[in-house]
């Protein structure tokens, strides 16, 4: 799992938050909750059996944008 900037609370000041979150495709940070989702994704038995190796990015986009 390879999460990009998330919404912990963490942020010193709304200006920083938004400065990145402006960075990303979809305009926000990622939220905790969305990581959480991903990785039980990739525990259960909804993903294929042939998922081995990979990285999972997790970041709104933002990877697309550097």
């Amino acid at each position: 799992m390879a999460p990009g900037p998330v919404d912990t609370g963490r942020w010193q000041g709304d200006e920083a938050r938004a400065a990145v979150a402006k960075r990303m495709v979809t305009g926000r940070l990622t939220r905790p909750e969305e990581i959480a989702e991903a990785v039980l994704m990739l525990a259960s038995e909804r993903r294929s059996g042939n998922t081995t190796g990979a990285t999972f990015t997790v970041d709104g986009g933002m990877t697309t944008t550097l």
